[in-house]
């Protein structure tokens, strides 16, 4: 696997706190990017050296919106996980973040789903076949 720079890990995670900061439900936000990177509640709160219980209350609504310490601390905590893992999720965003400025021609609409969908489940709803990343089937689309 090819070695991810600093400046671009740097940049994944300023785009990741921007996605929580900016959106108008940062909890669900902050959930959608753990469930990316595949880590649990209770690991990311250990990661992160705060309880179990604070992430699921962000996550929840039952908290308001965590502060930018709490974000910058999330967001290092999550890619940290990741690089103890190997990369796999940083070195899907940075093919996605290269590939992206070749694929602007390609997007006509871009926004989130009201709620996850299988990626089997969008496939049926639009008659198409799997052809890549076949065993991913029960892989969520946030959008």
């Amino acid at each position: 696997m090819a070695e991810i720079s600093d400046s671009i890990v740097r940049e994944i995670a300023v785009k990741i706190a921007g996605d929580i900061i900016l959106s108008s439900n940062p909890g669900k936000v902050m959930k959608r990017w753990r469930e990316t990177f595949r880590i649990s509640q209770i690991e990311i709160a250990q990661k992160m050296r705060v309880s179990s219980s604070v992430i699921s209350d962000y996550e929840s609504g039952r908290r308001k919106s965590p502060g930018a310490k709490f974000v910058k601390n999330f967001v290092n905590s999550l890619i940290e996980v990741d690089m103890e893992r190997g990369r796999e999720v940083l070195s899907n965003l940075l093919r996605i973040i290269l590939g992206g400025s070749k694929l602007y021609k390609a997007v006509i609409d871009m926004r989130e789903f009201s709620k996850p969908i299988a990626i089997a489940d969008f496939c049926e709803k639009i008659n198409a076949d799997l052809i890549v990343s076949v065993g991913s089937e029960s892989t969520l689309l946030y959008g």
